[in-house]
């Protein structure tokens, strides 16, 4: 038998195959879900300055202060390995007038990420900061820990891809069909951000603190899914 024709007879059988099966379609469908969840974890950032006629004097004087900060919140509780140095600067300070520059001393800025697991201590903390010398609180955020995140994240997805599921089998009976197997998912990460207080707590002129805020307001963590379903 002639070889196009063989080619043809096989090609005409595969078509009818098609046909009788039916043409699949597929519907892509996204889910998003949102989860709220309490802070776990609170970070505040100490700022230590010092301003002297010396560089080496004023790196001496905030080596100091510190070394007094860090020992009295270690002393209260405080691992070491959750007291960092997120910033350290000495430079030449200079003040601008009418008149031109006028040199002021040698300034050092030394700035101390502090993290704490038991949020309701964050007044506690900062208080003993300030007390032993830290010049100024720049922030508090509040937080979720890793864990936290990972716990929570999970929920959210669940959740989202429950919903694209849902979604699914409404458009499929829309169009008279019925929800067959999935064919691609997807999903994006946590749309997730620390909660943070921008409020600059400066010392007053009696060394005392300004009024820390340490409720935490709820966090928001949310999860995107999406899910290609066949449809027959």
């Amino acid at each position: 038998m002639n070889k196009n024709i063989i080619l043809l007879i096989i090609g005409s059988l595969l078509l009818l195959s098609a046909c009788s099966q039916g043409t699949t379609n597929v519907v892509s469908v996204q889910g998003t879900a949102t989860i709220k969840a309490t802070p776990d974890e609170a970070q505040f950032y100490a700022n230590v300055q010092t301003l002297e006629d010396t560089a080496e004097e004023a790196q001496t004087e905030n080596t100091q202060l510190s070394e007094d900060i860090i020992k009295a919140l270690q002393e209260a509780g405080i691992p070491s390995e959750d007291i960092e140095t997120t910033n350290y600067n000495v430079y030449r300070r200079e003040d601008w007038t009418d008149k031109g520059s006028i040199f002021k001393g040698y300034q050092a800025d030394h700035t101390l990420k502090v993290t704490i697991h038991e949020i309701t201590t964050v007044g506690k903390y900062i208080d003993i900061a300030v007390h032993n010398g830290a010049t100024q609180i720049t922030s508090v955020n509040f937080e979720l820990s890793e864990e936290q995140q990972k716990d929570v994240f999970n929920q959210a997805l669940e959740q989202a891809g429950q919903e694209t599921r849902e979604k699914a089998e409404t458009l499929a009976r829309s169009v008279g069909g019925k929800l067959g197997k999935i064919v691609r998912v997807s999903e994006s990460s946590s749309n997730y951000y620390p909660l943070p207080i921008y409020k600059d707590m400066m010392l007053a002129a009696s060394g005392e603190a300004a009024s820390v805020p340490v409720q935490p307001q709820t966090l928001e963590v949310t999860a995107t899914v999406t899910v290609d379903y066949e449809i027959r």
